[in-house]
């Protein structure tokens, strides 16, 4: 009976500690990532020196980095939360994510990978009892039996083939370097 005492405060302790991250990040990225709308449109800035592309890399290049961090936060926050939770969660913070500075089509194409997320949900739902890396996990789920693997398949190709699509636009603005 002790020794559950004494691991229950600790394990409390840590998923406090990811609750208290992912609570800080989420703050922050409603706070600054007004960057992205006011991206070139400061008082004093030559518009026209600066072509509207290059004002699309850096509001890209921004949403971009936000993103890979609450990637880092999701891909973790699975080892102490159900993996439906996680994967809402981060569906969340993108939706906080301001992209009034972003092109269009990039913006829609973000938008399709958030979906292809929040579309995972029911699926990983059934594997809420499962903890650890979000890629470990994928890795458990995904030696499951024929149809738990073109299951898992098809939500992950969804995933990828709209990051593809987020990533190719990224270059096309010159926000990430050419292949």
């Amino acid at each position: 009976m002790e020794k559950i005492k004494a691991e229950k405060p600790t394990a409390l302790f840590h998923k406090r500690v990811l609750h208290l991250l992912f609570g800080w990040l989420l703050l922050m990225t409603v706070i600054g990532l007004n960057s992205c709308q006011n991206t070139g449109s400061s008082a004093g800035t030559n518009t026209e020196s600066q072509p509207e592309e290059s004002h699309y890399a850096e509001a890209i290049r921004r949403i971009l980095a936000e993103d890979e961090e609450l990637g880092g936060i999701r891909n973790h926050a699975c080892e102490d939360t159900s993996l439906s939770a996680t994967i809402r969660q981060y569906v969340a913070a993108i939706d906080a994510l301001d992209f009034n500075a972003c092109p269009a089509d990039f913006t829609t194409a973000f938008q399709k990978h958030r979906a292809a997320w929040a579309a995972s949900v029911p699926f990983f739902a059934q594997f809420d009892d499962l903890r650890g890396e979000m890629h470990d996990l994928f890795t458990i789920i995904e030696k499951g039996d024929k149809a738990q693997k073109a299951a898992f398949d098809e939500k992950l190709k969804l995933i990828q083939s709209t990051w593809m699509e987020v990533e190719a636009l990224a270059r096309r603005y010159d926000a990430l370097p050419k292949e």
